[in-house]
């Protein structure tokens, strides 16, 4: 099952906040806490439409680099387990009822995207994702992922692409509110 937030996060890393799109950029190399196959397709998909050249995301290791932070959101996690949220506003109550060091910042609504219907259809699911680290990808060999499970360990390439599929240059459409 994919982690809730993981729409958001890729309809909000698709464009800046002036909607202006992030245009041919020829590297990206970031930190990330999201390994799920809608992340690698989102990746897999920019350098294939020609958005970036080379794509570079390195995870961090599992209960390592605990930080006040990671305190946070762990707060808020066990109040969000037990609390009923139904609209923005009961959801800003929780985050400031969570932690005295937490206090909700709402942001203008935002039109997100059906990512995981779009990349569901182009991509498939890399096996065992959670044992590995580091991932690439690059315009020399669109569709493959290049994986290792630590800095200095084998490299291991994977096609994610399922073949025969065109690979659209549009973002998928626009999900109204239910």
């Amino acid at each position: 099952m994919e982690p809730k937030h993981t729409d958001p996060m890729l309809s909000s890393r698709c464009w800046t906040p002036t909607g202006v799109e992030n245009r041919h950029a020829p590297s990206m190399r970031i930190i990330v806490q999201v390994r799920t196959r809608n992340a690698i397709g989102y990746f897999t998909w920019r350098v294939m439409t020609g958005r970036h050249d080379v794509i570079e995301y390195h995870m961090q290791i599992p209960s390592h680099a605990r930080c006040l932070v990671d305190n946070g959101f762990g707060h808020l996690k066990k109040l969000y387990r037990r609390s009923n949220i139904d609209s923005m506003d009961s959801l800003t109550q929780m985050v400031n009822m969570s932690s005295a060091s937490n206090d909700a910042v709402r942001y203008p609504a935002r039109k997100w995207r059906d990512w995981k219907g779009f990349l569901s259809r182009l991509f498939c699911p890399v096996p065992a994702i959670r044992h590995y680290q580091n991932f690439s990808k690059t315009t020399e060999e669109p569709g493959v992922v290049t994986m290792r499970t630590g800095v200095g360990c084998p490299e291991v390439k994977i096609i994610v692409a399922m073949g025969g599929v065109h690979i659209p240059y549009h973002r998928p459409q626009i999900v109204e509110a239910k």
